[in-house]
């Protein structure tokens, strides 16, 4: 991780998850990576782009997917649905 110029994170809370993202921005950085992540909505999709060329962190939002079969895995036998 240490030669990639953006790192894209999902919400975190794991302690060593977060102290790994603080040591791949830590030159500049003038607040925790705990502080954006804090700072981010829970709703689905909510991340942060660590980006080192511009020395910033932004927040994002992938917007979620919508599949013809709700993104559940594929199956053979077909479940019956009780009223």
């Amino acid at each position: 991780m240490t030669q990639s110029d953006i790192v894209i994170s999902h919400r975190v809370t794991s302690a060593q998850d977060l102290e790994a993202l603080n040591k791949i921005m830590q030159s500049y950085l003038f607040d925790s990576i705990k502080k954006y992540m804090d700072e981010l909505p829970t709703s689905k999709g909510s991340a942060i782009i660590l980006d080192d060329n511009s020395e910033r962190i932004y927040p994002m939002r992938v917007r979620p997917r919508f599949t013809w079969h709700g993104g559940e895995s594929p199956s053979a036998v077909r479940a019956e649905k009780k009223l």
